[in-house]
């Protein structure tokens, strides 16, 4: 019986040369490696962020994350990359933040890390496109190897998805979610119901999550862990000590005020109006309004807050009808998903008394 090849003679050996004329050596890596395990690689000895990079090798560009090694190079055990690191446009950088900061609220650790290392900056800022700088942190090296795994990057650009049609047609072989926003053509809303949507590239940072940052909303959903993470990259520190109550918060379309309060303890279920952002009934709770107002950047991030505060996901409007209801009602697929992804089920006459799930 002949024996079984060695991962040694399985492996390949790769010199990546960037657009300046450097050449670095990887270390050897196994042909049964995924592009994306190659383009970590890169990532970890170049400092290009996955999601800025294009592989080169002769004149193919390595597109597919999921490919094996051995399907591109064969039996060579040696190649030639050439790796072109382009900048992250505007909106690109936008939507980063945006996720970091989900992240943030979310808890979600590894994602966290993830954004970090491909650039995204705790702090955002328009102007200049040479900010998308890796950062590391040393105890993150704990768990390395778990955080990769745990990331939901499925393709090498998946991280910088595009944030609107106009910026999708700038783009190839990129994923277009859900942008969160849950659009709804089908319904006709009364009159100031709908939040208007630009398609424009952010202005300012208030324009990001409604002007929510990171360290922001670490420190209002309790992830001192992440907190004390951002402060060492140089978040700005906010001012936690709330301006407004909750109530001419959410009528002032005030979303980091809004966090400061629920932060400092204030009533999630309150009764809320028409002049507070609630739509489609008289009277609701935070949930509600956050739904009505899905469209505003800001809305989601604070539904999470008051989700993971522990907001009461059953609280009826003036009818009866619970948030998810109204995110159904309103086909807010981003809300709908939130909401149904931490235990709430439809309550409230509007479905329930026509038979409808």
């Amino acid at each position: 019986m002949a024996a079984a090849p060695s991962d040694e003679s399985q492996a390949v050996s790769v010199l990546v040369q960037t657009m300046s004329g450097e050449v670095v050596e990887l270390p050897r890596i196994s042909s049964m490696a995924s592009v994306r395990e190659l383009a970590v690689m890169v990532r970890s000895k170049l400092g290009i962020p996955i999601s800025a990079q294009n592989l080169v090798w002769e004149s193919e560009v390595l597109s597919d994350p999921s490919q094996r090694l051995q399907c591109i190079f064969g039996d060579v055990g040696g190649v030639n990359l050439s790796v072109v690191r382009r900048p992250f446009t505007i909106a690109e950088r936008a939507e980063m933040y945006k996720r970091l900061v989900r992240a943030v609220v979310a808890g979600a650790v590894a994602e966290f890390r993830e954004l970090l290392k491909e650039g995204v900056q705790p702090n955002f800022r328009r102007e200049g496109s040479g900010l998308e700088v890796p950062v590391s942190l040393s105890h993150w090296e704990d768990f390395a190897e778990a955080a990769d795994a745990a990331c939901p990057t499925d393709s090498i650009t998946s991280i910088v998805d595009a944030p609107n049609a106009k910026k999708k047609k700038q783009r190839t072989e990129m994923a277009d979610p859900e942008d969160g926003n849950g659009t709804d053509e089908r319904l006709t809303m009364e009159p100031g119901a709908e939040m208007s949507e630009s398609d424009d590239e952010p202005s300012d940072v208030q324009e990001m999550c409604g002007g929510l940052t990171p360290l922001l909303m670490a420190l209002a959903a309790g992830e001192e862990g992440l907190a004390e993470d951002l402060r060492s990259l140089g978040a700005e520190e906010p001012e936690m000590t709330p301006k407004l109550g909750l109530a001419d918060a959410f009528e002032q379309r005030n979303f980091p005020e809004i966090a400061k309060c629920i932060a400092s303890g204030a009533d999630l279920n309150m009764c809320l109006g028409r002049q507070h952002g609630v739509s489609a009934t008289s009277h609701g709770v935070p949930l509600h309004a956050c739904v009505a107002m899905r469209k505003m950047p800001g809305a989601f991030e604070i539904a999470h807050l008051l989700i993971r505060k522990k907001a009461d996901l059953t609280a009826g409007d003036a009818e009866g009808d619970n948030p998810l209801a109204h995110a159904k009602y309103f086909d807010a697929k981003d809300m709908l998903n939130l909401l149904q992804g931490n235990g709430a089920v439809i309550q409230g006459p509007f479905y329930t008394r026509f038979g409808r799930e």
